[in-house]
């Protein structure tokens, strides 16, 4: 198992469907929080909570000692469904039925270890499945999604920024003043946004420089963590699929059941 941290937007596929991917939380709010957090360390108060933080880390590792190494049946399995529209999904349904079993292990000690067979056991509930699926949600759509989070985030930030004008044009100050986000930063991920053909661009009026444009924008369309159908249905509803801004969105039925919807998305902005 490892665990790897990167600022780079661009990872090797065959690494992808093998991890799990986290992003980090960059709004300003979070960084206010931050901010909030690294003062109060400066204080009496900080210094206390700091010490007292080690004793609770320490706790916590001393109880995963305490967990023992048992087999982890899953009654529910069967019932089970998750998405099959890439090869792919073959590993990240194992990262799925993997995050049930950890969860369960956890509580080995909350609920009966059960033998058949000489093999000593502990079953998942409906209550492990739904925390699997909470967690999945974010984390499964993230992994689909053909942007990396921040291109994503700049994605939304611009479409705020047009809000809903048609041929609005506008330059890369204009989104570096509205994001508040370096010029470095701002030219890798438009440039993502380019590719893709998120963004019209259009030749400026001054010398060499460029315009952008971005065409129809459907914020419920591009959300990324939809509902889980339910305890014991994993889909991922809402999310962006796989490919260009004309592929189809695959929604969720109240059974559990994906269906797919006629209606194209047309997605040529940041």
């Amino acid at each position: 198992m490892i665990f790897l941290t990167t600022t780079a937007i661009d990872l090797d596929e065959e690494l992808l469907n093998r991890c799990l991917v986290l992003s980090v939380n960059e709004d300003r709010e979070q960084t206010q929080a931050i901010h909030k957090l690294q003062r109060e360390q400066q204080t009496l108060e900080g210094l206390i909570r700091k010490q007292q933080r080690r004793e609770i880390v320490r706790r916590h590792q001393n109880a995963q000692r305490l967990l023992e190494p048992l087999f982890v049946a899953n009654p529910h399995a069967p019932e089970l469904t998750f998405p099959d529209n890439r090869t792919r999904m073959r590993r990240d349904h194992m990262k799925y039925l993997t995050l049930i079993r950890s969860i369960a292990l956890l509580h080995q000690h909350q609920r009966p270890v059960k033998s058949e067979q000489g093999v000593a056991y502990m079953e998942a509930t409906s209550e492990d499945i739904a925390i699997a699926d909470r967690l999945m949600a974010g984390l499964l759509a993230r992994s689909l999604d053909e942007l990396p989070p921040q291109t994503r985030r700049l994605l939304a930030l611009i479409a705020e920024m047009v809000n809903g004008r048609r041929e609005f044009r506008f330059t890369r100050r204009h989104v570096r003043e509205h994001t508040g986000w370096g010029h470095t930063q701002l030219k890798v991920h438009l440039h993502r946004l380019e590719e893709l053909e998120y963004l019209i661009v259009h030749q400026g009026g001054r010398g060499q420089s460029f315009e952008y444009e971005l065409c129809e924008y459907d914020s419920n369309l591009s959300a990324l963590e939809g509902n889980l159908s339910g305890p014991s249905r994993p889909q991922v509803g809402g999310m962006s699929g796989d490919g260009r801004p004309s592929e189809t969105r695959m929604n969720t039925a109240p059974n559990g059941v994906f269906h797919e919807n006629p209606e194209k998305r047309i997605v040529t902005g940041a």
